[in-house]
């Protein structure tokens, strides 16, 4: 296992063309490949000044922000994630920051994964506002988990 940086694309070259119009976060990209070049995972980070590329979360000076992390479903439980999470953790240190943060939806299964990293759980915002996040999310998503894996 090992994670590398570069862009990943999707079927209808969304991701080609976003990577294309800003070079300056492929480096920001890490993909977990097996020794066979199958992908395992990735992971996405913002860096202030930096702002994430959807506009969900606002970054606050010194603070590293996990965008996307996804770990393909044959690959769960074989610690890919945790790999991952490492590479941000790395890229953050790097990159001078002291906080790195992540969002979690309700019933995300990976919640494990992030609290065994040391991630803590904040409390629950406005209700209203934790609603149009949700909203939101599954909004730019466009499914929610478990209907996403190939």
């Amino acid at each position: 296992r090992c994670c590398i940086c570069f862009p990943i694309t999707d079927t209808d070259g969304t991701r080609l063309r976003y990577y294309q119009r800003h070079p300056e976060r492929l480096p920001m990209c890490g993909i977990a490949v097996g020794a066979d070049g199958t992908p395992l995972g990735f992971v996405q980070v913002a860096v202030h000044p930096m702002q994430d590329q959807y506009g969900i979360h606002t970054l606050q000076p010194g603070e590293a922000y996990i965008e996307q992390v996804g770990v393909a479903a044959a690959a769960r439980g074989k610690g890919i994630g945790k790999a991952l999470l490492q590479w941000a953790e790395t890229l953050a240190t790097d990159r001078k920051s002291s906080v790195l943060t992540l969002t979690v939806l309700p019933g995300n299964p990976a919640l494990r994964l992030y609290e065994r990293f040391g991630f803590e759980a904040l409390p629950p915002p406005d209700p209203v506002e934790r609603c149009f996040d949700i909203c939101g999310t599954f909004w730019i998503v466009g499914r929610p988990y478990g209907l996403c894996d190939p």
